[in-house]
């Protein structure tokens, strides 16, 4: 408790982080966690408690000192479900100086705060030191007693529960505060790391098979005019020419087959001319 109050930077950050221990902050429900039948070895619990939960700012961009420098900055469009290792932007020891931006550890976990496309909700965990603007939360745990990524997959787990947590009349938002209150399991630090360890697993193995799939999809794409080219270069079915070889018989070949068809074509001149006269004939007498 004492590190995490470390990270308060006001009477305000460090009376909410007790509070996130006050018995009554713990308490959750299954229906609330969206989880059902838990190991017993496994506690329930709040954000709040298992980590100090701290949001950023944003340097003036109306002095252009502040930007451009080496210190990351992560703004929460960069916060979408991934691991942060470089940033769009970056802010000068001007801009972090006189801002009150903080310098987050490696293994920080992140969620988007505010957004009503998909970015509300999002988590990130970064691989750098970096700072962040006033829209993003971190959950910063100096113990090592968590395991960010187990964090870090749950929060991707919670997405849509962390969401409903916004309030406000206008686009939903959440705060710090909500975001100390989500709910959390805490199983032992071994399981966590296991946890983590078949997940990514997993999800390699999903990510493997969605790209089969539209490797799949793409050919599948391309099957029926892939069929029709087959079709009319004739690989679909075999040639007269080759079943009467097998068959030994002659066969007539597309060339013969078209002089006949020019031949039968000149058949019925002769009937031509003698229905074109008798026409002419009845339009002579229709105007008499």
């Amino acid at each position: 408790k004492a590190k995490r109050i470390k990270m308060a930077e006001s009477t305000k950050e460090t009376k909410q982080i007790d509070e996130a221990f006050d018995p009554e902050s713990l308490d959750v429900d299954d229906a609330e966690l969206g989880v059902e039948g838990i190991p017993d070895s496994w506690i329930k619990c709040r954000m709040g408690a298992i980590g100090t939960v701290v949001n950023g700012s944003t340097p003036s961009r109306k002095q252009s000192a502040y930007w451009n420098g080496k210190i990351p900055w992560v703004s929460s469009g960069e916060v979408r479900n991934n691991v942060i290792s470089t940033t769009r932007e970056k802010i000068s020891k001007s801009g972090y100086a006189n801002c009150s931006v903080r310098l987050l550890p490696p293994e920080t976990v992140l969620l988007a705060m505010i957004g009503e496309g998909k970015t509300r909700g999002q988590s990130a965990i970064l691989e750098i030191e970096a700072t962040i603007n006033q829209n993003i939360a971190a959950i910063v745990v100096l113990h090592g007693l968590v395991e960010s990524e187990f964090i870090w997959r749950w929060l991707q787990f919670q997405y849509n529960n962390t969401r409903e947590r916004g309030s406000g009349s206008g686009p939903q938002a959440l705060n710090c505060q909500r975001v100390r209150e989500i709910p959390f399991v805490l199983p032992p630090l071994d399981e966590q790391k296991e946890i983590s360890r078949r997940v990514n697993e997993l999800f390699a193995f999903a990510d493997k098979i969605e790209t089969q799939y539209k490797t799949a999809k793409q050919q599948v794409d391309r099957l029926p005019q892939s069929i029709l080219a087959k079709a009319f270069r004739g690989e679909l079915v075999p040639t007269e020419a080759e079943l009467a070889e097998r068959e030994g018989r002659s066969y007539e070949s597309a060339e013969q087959l078209l002089r006949r068809i020019q031949s039968s074509a000149k058949e019925p001149a002769l009937a031509g001319p003698q229905r074109r006269g008798t026409r002419k004939v009845f339009r002579r007498s229709l105007t008499k």
